[in-house]
């Protein structure tokens, strides 16, 4: 069946719990950064714990406070995000060192 989703493996790194998810009848692999608690958009429970994906942090007030639709609130919303993802990019990267991940987290498996 496509498009079904489970959960190769997990390993903890600190207290980010990096999710290794393979896509059932595709050559793709996703993986994924969760932080224990509930400041993102993006949220689910494992074994019990609450978790949200570290992409998906909500935004600071510092930045939320910025006029919408300026240059400024634009580029350093940007910048910040750039962090999360190279964080993330990071993370994955000490979990599963061989990973061959693309700028979406994803790995095409051969």
């Amino acid at each position: 069946m496509n498009g079904v989703i489970t959960v190769d493996d997990m390993r903890f790194v600190k207290k980010f719990l990096i999710t290794r998810v393979s896509i059932i009848g595709t050559p793709y692999v996703m993986y994924d950064v969760w932080v224990p608690g509930e400041d993102g958009s993006t949220i689910t429970f494992i074994n019990g714990q609450k978790y949200y994906k570290l992409t998906t942090k909500t935004l600071p007030e510092k930045l939320d406070v910025l006029p919408a639709m300026t240059k400024e609130r634009f580029d350093r919303v940007r910048t910040w995000r750039n962090r999360l993802d190279k964080a993330a990019r990071n993370l994955i990267l000490k979990a599963y060192p061989d990973a061959k991940i693309d700028k979406n987290f994803i790995e095409v498996i051969d």
